[in-house]
């Protein structure tokens, strides 16, 4: 079944996609905005106990995540965006966080083998992957896993 959460999550993906991959960050004007309008609808769906759940959530995947950018290994707006995602799905975001990274490295994969395909260089220094689009994809996955569509 489709839910007004994940109704909600799309548009917001797609929007951090578009703006990840043309500029290489995602706005926090859009994240924010997103975050107040996730608790309203956890507040409009579920009550008080659901936005609360859902910012529990939040500082959970912030705090996890948050060593991974001190190290260089993720961006901001990456880590913004799962714990939005946290926000209005707190029981997917696990899931579609270790999706995330599993995509991740099969886009790493693939550049790799095409690379070595065409004879060059395997690894290119300073690459780095618009990690907005494999949360996007794992929510995707998460969905089709779920039986939704």
């Amino acid at each position: 079944m489709i839910t007004p959460q994940m109704i909600f999550v799309t548009p917001i993906l797609l929007a951090s996609v578009y703006t990840d991959v043309r500029t290489g960050k995602i706005k926090n004007k859009l994240l924010i905005t997103a975050m107040i309008l996730g608790c309203l609808l956890d507040y409009v769906t579920g009550g008080f106990a659901a936005v609360v759940d859902g910012v529990k959530m939040a500082a959970v995947i912030i705090a996890f995540l948050y060593v991974l950018f001190l190290i260089g290994g993720l961006g901001a707006g990456d880590i913004k965006l799962l714990a939005f995602i946290g926000l209005v799905l707190p029981g997917d975001v696990i899931l579609i966080t270790i999706l995330s990274f599993l995509v991740a490295g099969g886009i790493a994969v693939v550049r790799i083998v095409i690379r070595i395909l065409k004879k060059e260089k395997a690894l290119v220094k300073g690459e780095t992957i618009h990690f907005s689009v494999p949360i996007a994809m794992a929510f995707v996955l998460e969905v089709l896993l779920k039986g939704v569509i």
